[in-house]
């Protein structure tokens, strides 16, 4: 068309400053061959290198920050717990992220479920607002400030009848397994060896469950073990009475201590004795040696007698051939001082 520079689509108008084979939406200054948003004075190619370093210099979203159920379940959607729905469907809360809230909750502190639960299923009955409640309850469990209910276990039941337990043992055993539901079959098995050989049971159990409770004491000790030791070396009355002692003492490595003290007692002659003389020792924390004393002086008993015998006939010997005090060093051995008095003698004759 008429005025069109060359280079120029129809129908577009010149401005001033184009020079011809400009593309429109190019800048007064800018080079044919360019291309619309680049810089006057910009080589052909370059565009793409800054776009590429404007990318890489844009900061990068935060990642999400995940919570136990993302560490758990990944990216799937966490279970809910079967008697979490249930509890929430029995009060008629039909909150979804109440609901996840509580079963993240009751995911993390399996030990304490039905504990937990049985407590808000009270707090919750009859209550004109269950939905609100509960969230403040919830919020009372993220923070580590709400507390189960202590159950009436059976088990414990029976424990308390068979060996007369008193009823403040009773109740710290109760709320010692409501608090360990994922380990209540272990603990009731391991409590009953313990009392059937321990004298002074209700006051044991106290002190065992309050360890737990505590967290000083992750598991019971296992008497099985103690009960091993016993009939291996056919321990007495009063050594075996020692060694649960001991064993309660020392529950959160007994393990360790039995096994030392198994070894211990393979040289022993007097098993039973053994364990009486290192009952001080071990109720005070302190370990069990690497082998037996006995032994070692036993060994110690017939180097000597041996040594002895050895030098008798050997001076014997010298007065038989020749009172020589010269011969008798060579004999005897200049370094024998256990001798010394036998060379003395030996040279007064020559």
């Amino acid at each position: 068309m008429p005025g069109m520079m060359p280079g120029m689509m129809p129908g577009m108008m010149p401005r001033p400053g184009m020079m011809p084979g400009m593309m429109p939406g190019m800048m007064p200054g800018m080079m044919p061959g360019m291309m619309p948003g680049m810089m006057p004075g910009m080589m052909p190619g370059m565009l793409n290198l800054l776009q590429q370093q404007q990318a890489a210099a844009k900061p990068k979203p935060a990642e999400e920050k995940k919570d136990f159920l993302n560490l758990k379940f990944g990216d799937r959607e966490p279970v809910i717990d079967r008697d979490v729905k249930a509890f929430m469907a029995k009060h008629g809360i039909e909150d979804d992220a109440l609901c996840k809230r509580l079963n993240e909750e009751i995911t993390k502190h399996r030990d304490t479920k039905e504990s937990v639960l049985t407590k808000l299923d009270e707090l919750l009955d009859d209550m004109g607002d269950p939905a609100g409640y509960l969230e403040m309850k919830v919020e009372e469990m993220e923070n580590g400030e709400f507390v189960g209910k202590t159950l009436e276990v059976p088990e414990v039941d029976a424990l308390a009848k068979e060996w007369n337990l008193t009823h403040e043992a009773k109740i710290k055993l109760n709320e010692m397994v409501s608090n360990r539901g994922t380990k209540k079959g272990s603990d009731i098995v391991r409590l009953e060896k313990i009392l059937e050989m321990t004298q002074q049971k209700s006051e044991t159990a106290i002190n065992l469950a309050q360890q737990i409770l505590d967290g000083k004491l992750e598991d019971l000790p296992d008497m099985g073990e103690a009960e091993d030791v016993m009939k291996k070396f056919k321990l007495d009355d009063e050594a075996r009475r020692k060694l649960v002692q001991v064993v309660l003492q020392r529950a959160d490595d007994s393990s360790r201590v039995l096994g030392r003290l198994e070894v211990y007692l393979e040289s022993a002659r007097k098993p039973s004795d053994a364990v009486r003389t290192m009952f001080g020792r071990l109720m005070a924390g302190g370990d069990v040696p690497d082998e037996h004393k006995e032994k070692e002086d036993k060994k110690d008993k017939d180097d000597d007698r041996d040594r002895h015998e050895t030098v008798d006939v050997e001076i014997e010997t010298v007065d038989a051939v020749a009172p020589d005090p010269a011969r008798a060093a060579v004999v005897l051995g200049p370094g024998d001082a256990e001798a010394s008095g036998d060379m003395e003698r030996l040279w007064a004759v020559g």
